[in-house]
């Protein structure tokens, strides 16, 4: 019998947690709070502002997540092409 994705992994969760699950409570509570976090915003991977919204759903669930703001900020500076480096001067070919 195939398990759907889900089942299979609910079942490897509970074999990795078996006798510590209750070390795990406070972390499966965060997650929890994190996902109707942005469910309620309609958080969409891939959008203009998918970053900073993972970034004040995780801080309101009081997980830091850095890497948020670091992409938020980076992202509205354009980035400016380098000038090439210069070369040898190439010798005309003898005649």
């Amino acid at each position: 019998m195939k398990q759907t994705g889900t089942v299979q992994t609910k079942e490897a969760l509970g074999i990795l947690i078996l006798c510590r699950k209750e070390c795990y409570d406070d972390l499966f509570k965060s997650g929890d709070e994190l996902i109707k976090y942005l469910k309620k915003n309609k958080y969409k991977p891939g959008s203009e502002n998918c970053h900073v919204l993972f970034g004040e759903a995780c801080a309101s669930c009081g997980v830091g997540h850095g890497h948020a703001t670091t992409v938020a900020q980076t992202a509205a500076v354009a980035p400016t092409a380098a000038p090439l480096p210069v070369g040898p001067k190439v010798m005309p070919p003898v005649k």
